[in-house]
């Protein structure tokens, strides 16, 4: 697996929030459906990130 640099961490997450925006803009508000596909798509998007940082951090 390739190391993430922060710029692309942090651009990841930007377009995260970009899609939970959009998400909540297009259902109108929020409701059971978008907030359990919120919480999967940031467990899928971020359980990775976090793994690699964790291992980035306990080598130094």
């Amino acid at each position: 697996m390739r190391n993430l640099s922060n710029s692309q961490i942090a651009c990841i997450t930007l377009l995260w929030l970009l899609l939970c925006y959009l998400l909540i803009k297009g259902y109108h508000g929020i409701n059971t459906r978008v907030v359990l596909t919120l919480f999967f798509s940031g467990i899928i998007v971020f359980a990775p990130i976090y793994k690699q940082v964790k291992r980035r951090n306990g080598k130094k």
